[in-house]
């Protein structure tokens, strides 16, 4: 038996044994020889993100591989001792590459030197994964204060945040859209999509072009996904839909690690989150894995953006586990308000032409922005003019007019006398609570812990 031989039953062992280690490595079917070796692994694989098996049947994974006597081959991998710790797995596999990639090499060295054309160009990507392999197996001290940069060489850094959508959807972020079931959640994707990949206008928002965007979709049917392509003549972008062979893997599964081909600036759409993946969305350890694996992606420099359901007792917060919202960069709600206060709707009442709230929502690590929604004829979504903007204005000049802050029940009264704003308490309470979320103006606690109002320098 060649070391190469013994290192890859024993990885294919440790594997059968305990295929929860699949998890933690990358391993892939050209790692291992053609042959018995490399159906072996697709097998495991496939149980694994099948079933999530403790440990492998044996007998169901010889009669997987087949070939002649099948079971003695199995039985062959986990006699002995086999190692199962996560560190001597890791070693084992980097051995197993290191092997296959020094292989690869001396077969690509040798056809070059039968053919009398030597080109170290052909195995220069070869070179790299093997001294990069190197790397990882070699241990580096390093002290704890040599890590990272200094915040000064970070100031040095030719980076800035570039936007998607302009003030929405951040470029290199997770994005979290979530919006109660029949919303219009899909709409708002392939309107996304519309947008990015022309460079045009998203609701009237500018954006930037993006030639390669996936929409894995995990609900919609295809032919229903067809029709709405029809009525936004949707040409560029690509779908994966879960009506195809394969579907789109879920984010729990080992497949979704083809989701790392995702190049920079590159875009990946799921919709929606919770079908995305097969396990409990309120369990902390799922939540968390799902989105560390989303992080992955965005580390390849692109965006992701996670369609997301919503509570059936509150329009405005995310489904689930608190994971989903707390590891997202930018979090965006789609929600109904009244259009006079701007509050959610917080029961089921059939507004035939609903007005829509899309921006931030329950968190983000940019600036708040948000605009206004309708529904078109189609049952798309159109942008809607914000009617508190013209309010909010005239707010402002009332307080404006004023050389002191004002407190709450002082602008209530002057808004009266001027005729501005709705005339119950409460509605224009809503709207000073709403100018300052929009940062129109701020506020502190004077005597009695009233509550004065400052307008914003820029609003003065």
């Amino acid at each position: 038996m060649t070391r190469t031989t013994e290192i890859e039953r024993g990885v294919l062992g440790a594997l059968t044994l305990q295929p929860a280690l699949l998890e933690d490595s990358d391993l892939q079917d050209a790692d291992f020889s053609p042959g018995r070796f490399r159906e072996t692994f697709s097998a495991i694989s496939d149980l694994w993100e099948t079933d999530r098996p403790t440990t492998i049947d044996t007998v169901v994974l010889a009669e997987r591989i087949g070939g002649s006597d099948p079971v003695t081959f199995i039985t062959a991998l986990v006699d002995g001792q086999i190692r199962i710790d996560p560190d001597a797995f890791r070693r084992r596999v980097t051995e197993l590459r290191k092997g296959a990639l020094t292989a690869r090499i001396l077969a690509k060295i040798e056809r070059q030197a039968k053919a009398g054309d030597l080109d170290l160009e052909e195995v220069r990507s070869d070179l790299e994964q093997y001294e990069g392999l190197n790397e990882t197996g070699r241990r580096v001290e390093r002290h704890l204060w040599e890590q990272g940069r200094t915040f000064g060489e970070l100031r040095q850094l030719d980076l800035r945040v570039e936007w998607l959508v302009d003030r929405l959807i951040p470029l290199r972020a997770i994005t979290q859209i979530h919006a109660k079931t029949g919303t219009g959640k899909t709409w708002i994707g392939l309107e996304l999509v519309k947008a990015l990949v022309s460079g045009s206008p998203f609701f009237g928002i500018p954006t930037r072009r993006t030639e390669k965007i996936l929409y894995a979709d995990y609900e919609m049917p295809l032919d229903l996904m067809k029709e709405r392509a029809d009525a936004l003549d949707l040409h560029d972008g690509r779908l994966w839909n879960i009506a195809d062979t394969p579907p789109p893997p879920r984010l729990d599964s080992s497949g979704w690690k083809i989701f790392l081909q995702a190049e920079p600036g590159s875009v990946n759409i799921f919709d929606s989150l919770r079908s995305a993946f097969s396990l409990k969305g309120n369990d902390d350890d799922v939540a968390c894995e799902v989105m560390t694996r989303t992080r992955q992606v965005r580390d390849r420099g692109g965006a992701v953006v996670m369609f997301h359901h919503t509570g059936w007792a509150d329009e405005r917060r995310s489904k689930g586990n608190t994971a989903w919202v707390d590891l997202a960069d930018c979090v965006l709600s789609l929600h109904r308000v009244r259009p006079k206060t701007f509050e959610a709707v917080e029961d089921d009442d059939d507004d035939p032409d609903p007005l829509y709230y899309f921006g931030t929502g329950e968190k983000s690590r940019y600036a708040r922005f948000h605009i206004y929604l309708r529904r078109s004829p189609s049952g798309s979504l159109v942008r809607a003019e914000d009617p508190a903007e013209a309010v909010l204005d005239q707010i402002a000049e009332v307080m404006g007019g004023s050389s002191f802050s004002m407190n709450q029940g002082q602008i209530i009264e002057e808004c009266g006398k001027a005729g501005v704003g709705p005339k119950k308490r409460g509605d224009l309470v809503q709207l000073l609570n709403r100018g300052e979320r929009d940062v129109r103006w701020t506020t502190h606690k004077g005597l009695k812990n009233a509550k004065f109002y400052d307008l914003e320098k820029e609003k003065k």
